[in-house]
């Protein structure tokens, strides 16, 4: 895949999270864009840690193994991390 592909994806507004597979049918999933770097022929990709949201771990794919590029299936979760809608927190 090409480069340019990869960051036409993580350039998207509003973002959402990318499911990228490989080749040999392997998955990693980009929940935030700044934690994919693709950098010539080589994709980086941070995987958090579920606790503190920190790039822990990474995934370094040479772009000739990346198959395909998907938005990710995921419901909609507020930036506060709470599920549902209405509820009266607001306040500025």
């Amino acid at each position: 895949m090409r480069r340019e592909q990869i960051e036409s994806a993580l350039r998207a507004v509003p973002f959402q999270p990318l499911g990228v597979t490989l080749t040999t049918g392997d998955t990693h999933e980009v929940r935030h864009r700044e934690l994919a770097m693709p950098v010539r022929g080589t994709l980086v990709i941070g995987d958090p840690d579920a606790a503190d949201e920190a790039a822990d771990r990474f995934a370094i794919i040479d772009l000739s193994h990346v198959a395909q590029i998907d938005r990710a299936t995921a419901p909609d979760v507020p930036a506060n991390g709470q599920a549902g809608g209405g509820g009266g927190e607001g306040g500025d």
